[in-house]
């Protein structure tokens, strides 16, 4: 679940009617729950009912990426994460974005972490011993 501008959005898979990501919105927590029409228009563009595990995260300017396992390939390096970019999440406007990532193979199912810069300079530093490999 995701916060912003005082409302509530989930992104959730649904497996029928239609076969797909849907985004839905409230004004709490609880519920009730609303579909955002125009985010239904964009996964109108994509592979029906291949399609499973969002997660979202707000970037430092302010957009929203959306991650979608992708899991519909013949081969399995074709399958993981497909990344969508809107300026809000109100505004269910997402574009498939795969030129602005990449991604190793096999990732898939996750979520995101925010870290600060000193924690991503120590992880990227970070040797492991040969015990480890």
């Amino acid at each position: 679940m995701y916060e912003e501008d005082g409302m509530y959005y989930l992104f959730v898979k649904s497996e029928r009617n239609p076969e797909t990501i849907i985004l839905l919105s409230s004004e709490y927590t609880t519920g009730p729950f609303r579909r955002v029409e125009a985010f239904d228009d964009h996964m109108k563009l994509i592979e029906q009912g291949m399609y499973e595990a969002p997660t979202a995260v707000k970037t430092a300017n302010g957009h929203w990426c959306l991650f979608l396992d992708y899991y519909g390939a013949t081969d399995a390096e074709g399958h993981g994460y497909v990344p969508f970019v809107a300026e809000t999440l109100a505004s269910g406007h997402f574009i498939r974005s795969d030129e602005s990532f990449s991604f190793p193979y096999g990732y898939k199912h996750g979520t995101i972490l925010s870290i600060t810069d000193e924690e991503y300079k120590r992880l990227k530093q970070f040797k492991k011993s040969s015990s480890e490999y």
